[in-house]
């Protein structure tokens, strides 16, 4: 898998791109400090290398010799959350989960854009959010 494909499978997967940034796939990289917490997938050192950066802390997780174990490691660390509650749920708990989870991520998501108005930063609109 490349950082294409891994893009591809992410959108399919409804991941939002406000956690993550691909080396090759999501140039420019923000233009603001990232506060929120988000993963980086990109080439250092003649390896593939994952990052995980919260409140402007970068830890690497792993050093990888291929392009594609690198993707398939991001795409599980990615993914992992939305996977766990189905091995618990049945389809009907899972779609109300599935609900409350999008609701809650709205009301998350315009705190922060309050919060960033009041600190006169700049808005940022998110596509993740207000889909489907």
């Amino acid at each position: 898998m490349d950082q294409a494909e891994l893009y591809a499978k992410l959108e399919e997967r409804d991941v939002g791109h406000d956690g993550y940034w691909l080396d090759e796939v999501r140039l420019p990289p923000p233009s603001l400090p990232k506060i929120d917490p988000w993963y980086v997938l990109l080439r250092r050192d003649d390896q593939w290398v994952i990052t995980f950066t919260e409140r402007g802390q970068e830890q690497e997780l792993g050093r990888y010799a291929t392009e594609d174990a690198a993707c398939q490691e991001l795409y599980r660390l990615l993914t992992m959350a939305i996977d766990i509650p189905t091995y618990y749920m049945n389809e009907q708990e899972w779609a109300e989960y599935r609900q409350g989870a999008k609701e809650a991520l709205v009301v998350a998501q315009a705190e922060i854009q309050r919060r960033r108005e009041a600190a006169g930063l700049p808005v940022r609109r998110s596509r993740f959010f207000g889909r489907r």
